[in-house]
């Protein structure tokens, strides 16, 4: 038996030869793809698309969702049959809502994802605070409700992704750790890396303006008296944050304009970010693990911070698991886990202007910068 159990209709069909389920922090649905190679009977297959399913691995739910595709063969004596679908969330991904008037004025992420998870009975889970709201978020004409969420999360510093019961996952990177490491020699049967320079630099360079409120002064009557006007906005030009990546050994320097008009702060922040981000996308691995449990009998998972040994990759750090793929085939059953650093999946600061709540004189703060794009 493959461990692998495919519930259909209440009816749970297991011998599957072949398969891959895989879920990424990059995407917002899991997807699988399983096959038979051979079977008994001439009866068809009781599958069919948009059929709900649930997939289990020794017992340990892994994905709730639908069946896309359903592809039966014959070939001489031989039988065969390949399954694929995705979780629940796929519809998010694909379908794009019709909303009146596009507009959310005044919602917060978790407000908005379940208005919109809510038209395709998705529930959400808000494993990490949504508490910015947005003055006017727009839902583009023909824009699927994916990438409107998805714009929205990376403005509010949260990650879109799903969980084994086919629910919207809102959440941040590595707030867990996993139960086992990854040791070169011992449990790790495959890896190997990627370490690019192509986009690092030495120097990020953020050149903008920011507004500042000033006093205007107006001079009336022969006395000279003079009375303040109301403040008035006005714009510092040639305004510069930067931020180094120490990593970079010869001058490479990036210049970037700032969308819109940033504080001094905001610049900076976003500068940082640029440093940090592009240095932790610059280097990613791929390591492979004979079965699919870790040592405490759980299944590995995404956004889990793992130790990792692999000392001819030069890593000896803790890593972020954005991706995790169970497969069985011919050469057995493993896991591949796709690594990176935490910094590599941090969302891009100072986007757009937000509402944060807080206890301000209006109950508001105000906090970023640019306009959606």
């Amino acid at each position: 038996m493959s461990g692998l159990t495919l519930t259909v209709g209440g009816q749970s069909i297991t011998g599957w030869t072949e398969f891959t389920v895989s879920r990424s922090l990059t995407d917002l649905c899991s997807k699988f793809v399983i096959g038979v190679t051979q079977r008994l009977d001439q009866s068809p297959w009781p599958l069919r698309p948009f059929q709900p399913c649930t997939l289990s691995l020794d017992g340990v739910l892994v994905l709730t969702g639908y069946i896309d595709a359903v592809s039966p063969a014959l070939r001489h004596n031989t039988h065969t049959l390949q399954v694929s679908g995705r979780s629940r969330t796929a519809d998010l991904v694909d379908c794009s809502p019709d909303v009146p008037s596009g507009q959310f004025t005044g919602y917060d992420l978790g407000q908005i994802a379940r208005a919109l998870a809510a038209l395709y009975s998705i529930n959400v889970v808000e494993a990490t605070a949504t508490d910015i709201t947005f003055p006017d978020a727009t839902i583009y004409r023909a824009e699927t409700a994916y990438r409107f969420l998805e714009r929205l999360c990376r403005l509010s510093g949260v990650l879109a992704t799903d969980d084994a019961n086919g629910n919207l996952v809102l959440t941040t990177t590595g707030s867990v750790r996993a139960a086992g490491r990854l040791v070169q020699g011992v449990n790790v049967v495959e890896a190997h890396g990627v370490f690019s320079g192509v986009h690092r630099f030495s120097k990020y360079i953020i050149k903008g303006q920011t507004s500042i409120g000033a006093q205007v002064t107006n001079w009336s009557g022969a006395g000279g008296n003079g009375q303040a006007a109301a403040a008035t906005p006005q714009v510092l030009t040639a305004q510069v944050a930067t931020a180094s990546d120490p990593g970079v050994p010869r001058p490479r320097t990036h210049v970037a304009i700032a969308e819109s008009m940033l504080s001094p702060a905001g610049m900076q922040m976003r500068a940082n970010w640029m440093a940090r981000f592009q240095a932790g996308r610059a280097a990613t691995a791929e390591a492979t693990v004979s079965g699919w449990h870790q040592p405490d009998g759980s299944v590995w998972t995404t956004n889990q911070l793992v130790a990792c040994h692999l000392p001819f990759l030069a890593l000896d750090q803790d890593l972020l698991v954005s991706g995790v793929a169970f497969i069985l085939d011919k050469a057995g059953a493993r896991t591949r886990l796709t690594l990176g650093a935490p910094d590599g999946f941090a969302p891009d600061p100072g986007q757009v202007k937000l509402h944060r709540r807080g206890r301000g004189k209006a109950g508001v703060n105000w906090s970023g910068a640019a306009n959606i794009q």
